[in-house]
């Protein structure tokens, strides 16, 4: 084996060009392999924690028959908002409780009309599951008042800012149309566009009196002490509320927010089958090398047989030949992916500058960072030798069984 082993480095390396430009292209697959693997980890990572942190919670709670609808944003079914928070605050592994109401209404600037999210916060609950404080510019509203913050992009749009007073409709629970009059405390700059471009939010006392909620609310988000344990203690959350008499739905985030999940996994999946191909494409160069290299060969192969050399041990030669090309692209593949990866996890890739307005239906704006996951260096290094092995094999075995008389007279 060690005779073998000599026979092949020698062999990759009196052909050191084609050697080079072969474990190149593979030792590329390898390096995008890992960029694209660090990029759609940090950007799907970002993308989730928005949707957590920004607009969801890690647990929702709706009133029986709301989920189905909750698209639309109908005031009813509603949850008795008092009950229903003192009694999820009591259930085991909730870390934290906000009552919301969530409908549609429109935004009135003089002429201008904009259909926004209205949202009813409880200033004093609300930030113990949202992270907002931080992307606020100006102050949230108070309890109560007739004030409201809004996402700093339909500020812009709308040229207002605080101190400003806008118009919004809504309809009650009772369907009638209703005018809010509410002065502008603040605006809001967030990593999730949908906050930023189509949200206002206004005290959660002050929608209740206006839209004659009588306490009810759409949604109460929570946060669980384990995040590892959201199924468990959603369902812990809805045997609480029966127990306290309060018919209610509890559903993870997952759940809740099925159809960016699968959306996510959808595109993880089309990675997936861009970083195949590229690997496939490199591979055909391996198998054209190992091909020529058994062609250019044939007298040499002749030879060996002719000494005596069986046909398994040519076979050995080439299978270590393109364990050469793999070793050598998996080290270059593995220093360029880091090397990117140090960049990317560091420095990251400003997704508004690459992207501009283009939507692509995953709540991110900014810098995105990567993030670092060893198994695919351990699925690359096995994907990269398997894949050699194979492009070699058949024309391994094919040169194997070359007639030695026939191969030694050229």
């Amino acid at each position: 084996m060690l005779f073998l082993m000599k026979l092949a480095a020698r062999n990759l390396w009196r052909n050191r060009r084609r050697t080079a430009v072969t474990f190149s292209a593979l030792a590329l697959g390898i390096a995008v392999l890992i960029f694209v693997d660090s990029f759609a980890s940090g950007f799907y990572g970002v993308g989730l924690r928005n949707v957590i942190e920004l607009q969801s919670g890690e647990i929702q709670v709706f009133a029986p028959g709301y989920f189905a609808e909750r698209d639309n944003l109908p005031l009813s079914p509603l949850l008795p908002g008092e009950a229903a928070l003192q009694a999820a605050l009591a259930a085991p592994g909730v870390r934290a409780a906000a009552p919301r109401v969530m409908v549609n209404a429109r935004l009135h600037v003089g002429w201008e009309e904009f259909p926004v999210r209205l949202i009813g916060a409880d200033p004093a609950l609300d930030g113990e599951v949202f992270d907002l404080a931080p992307y606020l510019e100006g102050r949230f509203p108070e309890p109560g008042a007739a004030e409201a913050v809004i996402g700093a992009g339909l500020a812009r749009l709308l040229e207002i800012g605080p101190g400003d007073w806008v118009l919004l409709i809504a309809r009650t629970r009772e369907n009638a149309f209703q005018a809010l009059d509410v002065q502008v405390t603040g605006t809001l700059w967030t990593p999730n566009p949908e906050v930023n471009e189509n949200q206002v939010y206004v005290p959660l006392s002050f929608l209740d009196r206006e839209l004659s909620l009588a306490g009810g609310v759409t949604v109460l988000s929570l946060l669980a002490e384990d995040p590892g344990r959201l199924e468990a203690v959603a369902a812990g959350v809805q045997e609480a509320l029966a127990g306290a008499g309060v018919a209610a739905e509890a559903f993870s985030w997952e759940e809740a927010a099925a159809d960016l999940v699968a959306m996510m996994q959808a595109d993880v999946a089309s990675n997936v089958m861009i970083s195949g191909i590229i690997l496939v494409i490199a591979l055909i160069g391996v198998t054209n090398t190992i091909l020529l290299g058994a062609i250019e060969r044939r007298r040499e192969i002749g030879m060996m047989k002719a000494m005596g050399m069986r046909e398994r041990e040519i076979v050995a030669l080439f299978l270590l030949e393109a364990t050469g090309i793999a070793a050598l692209a998996i080290c270059v593949g593995f220093a360029a992916g880091t090397l990117i990866n140090v960049y990317m996890v560091n420095v990251g890739l400003d997704i508004d500058a690459m992207l501009g307005d283009l939507e692509l239906g995953i709540p991110v704006l900014g810098r995105v960072h990567g993030a670092w996951n060893a198994s695919v260096y351990v699925w690359a290094a096995a994907a990269a030798l398997i894949a050699c092995w194979a492009a070699a094999y058949f024309p391994a075995s094919r040169a194997a069984r070359l007639d030695a008389a026939e191969t030694a007279r050229g």
